[in-house]
């Protein structure tokens, strides 16, 4: 999940806001429970200020 792995998100973020990009997409396999993946992510995406 979003936070949870091994990715350093906060690593990325000055790199992420180098690019045009206007859509940063997270994905799950198999979330036993999509919604709260996608309200995770969200929450960490917007924690990181972007």
């Amino acid at each position: 999940m979003t936070g949870d792995g091994i990715i350093d998100w906060e690593k990325f973020v000055p790199l992420f806001r180098e690019t045009k990009a206007e859509h940063i997409v997270t994905e799950h396999d198999n979330p036993a429970d999509w919604r709260r993946f996608a309200r995770r992510a969200i929450e960490h995406i917007k924690a990181l200020s972007l």
